[in-house]
This record gives structure tokens, sequence and C-alpha cells, in this order.
């Protein structure tokens, strides 16, 4: 059997880099999704590949439905399936009240 296949979005950084490495730890290959950080990406990999797990970093803006259906298309030739997706993605902005969000940035929040 196939080792089980995990992905992770949002997992080159934090939260999502902590599970990417409990799931490779806990014996999953591992699929992340990154926004802009390709050496972060880059390191969580080789940390998940010394483990002795197949693991790949892709840059895919959560946001951007193309770029999502791209993601999942590495996923299937890649890996061949997945078991399990943890959606971590999200932004960091400027501290501001609700009261204080433009439309614009409410929008981009909800599609991430």
């Amino acid at each position: 059997m196939k080792n089980k296949v995990v992905l992770i979005t949002g997992g080159s950084r934090g939260i999502g880099a902590a599970t990417a490495l409990q799931a490779a730890a806990a014996g999953w290959d591992v699929l992340l999704s990154f926004n802009t950080d390709q050496t972060a990406a880059d390191a969580v990999v080789s940390q998940i590949t010394e483990m002795g797990r197949h693991a790949m970093a892709i840059q895919a803006d959560m946001g951007c439905e193309e770029q999502i259906r791209r993601l999942f298309a590495v996923a299937d030739v890649q890996f061949g399936r997945l078991d399990a997706l943890v959606n971590n993605a999200g932004i960091v902005d400027t501290a501001q009240t609700l009261a204080e969000f433009s439309s614009q940035r409410l929008e981009r929040m909800f599609r991430i």
C-alpha cells in the first residue's frame, strides 16, 4: 500500500509548517502550498525528505481558483491521490477593526 498523502495549504510557515512536519513524522507524504515564501517552503520540504518521506511544495494563491485547480492537478500527477486536506492558508494584514475593513479586504479574506 502506498503512503498516505496530505495536502497542507499554507504549509511553509507557522502552524502549516509544524503540521507538515508532524504529518511526515507520523508517516505521511506531504504536498504543501505556499503563496510567496519559496525559501521557507523548500526548508520544510527538505526537513520532510530527511525523514524519508516524499514531499513537494507548490506555489499557489488560495484566493485564485485557477491556481487551486493547478495545485490539485499536481497532486494527482505527483502523488496519485490525496487522503487528507489541511486547509490552513490565511493572510496576515494590518490590524484593524472589522468596521475599518475595506470591501476588497473582506472579499480576499473570504476567498482564501
